[in-house]
């Protein structure tokens, strides 16, 4: 019901940022070593939102940014507008319905501790029409990611509720957690819409259930992620009989899991066994080689060819040229007969086309060698 962060931008004796909810609307507390906090808390809003209020100070908007659930109260008519969607492949998220319930708002400003405009909120995401009817997003857990520019990323639990028919109790359900991305943290991209972090199988510790964290932690080649997850459905525990309630066996049985992922590994263009390319729009090249953040089967390869903006193959680096890739790396450097060398290239516009055949491309980049 709380959140915690360290404020790059506040002052010392308030570094430390308490963001709670107060029963009748949101507050924030102050700190200046997170354990000692003011009293009483700044009021900031009237909004009930029990679960994640989210916060930190955005530089490039020199604001603060405030992500915090919001409601869809009534089929396709949210407590807030809708961001005005952009431009974008993949399109980024822009409902034509979006379903009642649990959604997740942003608003920015200039003083945290001040009372929030409300009418300034935009919802950013809610579960919509290519989502099951009688399903919304509970609780958002995002973050701006640290190890590539402009990212962000969420990781929304999802909650398909039972129907009447289905569960006695109410607010009963499966949640799972999806995966979204945004440039500026207001427009999102949703993918495949498949579980980032799925339910675990019947009698798991985390079958009914998972809830995953905003943050990784980085170790060489992998990315670790906390979760949460629970053997029962949302309210499968008060489903259980008087008897197994009272069985302490049953108690605490919340876990909390670790998920271990290769860096950048959120989402990838795949090559089937029959084989497939792309081609990526033209840019500015930065940098002296290029790496591939790709896994190969065994059974296949890849290739890259370096072109200009008009889709020609520059002299050294066509397709027939490139060492055939058959790696699993998160950063393999590519060469062409040998040569890894493109800081020829520095200053021009450039697009890459890239041969897969049972691959996986997570992302490439243009790096230097420090």
């Amino acid at each position: 019901l709380a959140y915690v962060f360290l404020d790059s931008h506040g002052r010392d004796d308030e570094r430390f940022k308490l963001i709670h909810w107060t029963g009748p609307g949101i507050a924030v507390a102050t700190s200046a070593d997170g354990l000692h906090w003011n009293e009483p808390s700044h009021q900031v809003s009237s909004l009930a939102a029990d679960t994640q209020k989210m916060a930190w100070w955005e530089p490039r908007l020199n604001r603060y940014v405030v992500y915090l659930r919001v409601l869809v109260e009534e089929e396709n008519r949210p407590q807030f507008p809708f961001a005005e969607p952009i431009e974008s492949d993949p399109p980024v998220v822009a409902p034509k319905q979006m379903r009642p319930r649990r959604a997740v708002g942003r608003i920015e400003v200039d003083d945290i501790l001040a009372p929030w405009p409300e009418e300034e909120i935009r919802t950013v995401l809610a579960a919509d029409e290519r989502d099951p009817p009688n399903s919304d997003i509970y609780t958002h857990g995002l973050y701006r990611y640290p190890y590539a520019a402009d990212a962000y990323f969420m990781f929304p639990m999802t909650y398909q509720h039972f129907r009447a028919d289905e569960s006695p109790v109410g607010n009963d359900g499966l949640n799972d957690t999806h995966f979204c991305a945004s440039r500026d943290g207001i427009h999102w991209m949703r993918y495949d819409r498949k579980p980032y972090l799925p339910r675990g199988m019947g009698g798991d510790p985390d079958g009914g259930g998972t809830h995953g964290t905003e943050w990784h932690i980085r170790h060489g080649k992998y990315l670790y992620q906390f979760y949460g997850g629970d053997p029962w459905s949302h309210g499968g525990f008060r489903r259980l009989t008087l008897d197994q309630r009272q069985d302490r066996a049953n108690w605490g049985r919340g876990f909390i899991g670790l998920a271990v992922q290769r860096l950048d590994g959120f989402v990838s263009a795949d090559a089937e066994y029959a084989g497939g390319s792309l081609c990526t729009p033209p840019m500015v090249f930065e940098g002296d080689h290029l790496e591939l953040n790709i896994d190969v089967a065994a059974m296949g390869e890849a290739a890259v060819e370096v072109q200009d903006e008009r889709g020609h193959p520059l002299r050294g680096f066509a397709l027939d040229e490139c060492d055939r890739v058959m790696v699993n790396e998160v950063a393999h450097t590519v060469t062409w007969r040998g040569n890894a060398d493109l800081s020829s290239l520095v200053g021009t516009r450039v697009q890459l086309r890239l041969a897969l055949r049972a691959a996986k491309l997570y992302a490439f980049q243009f790096a230097a060698r420090g």
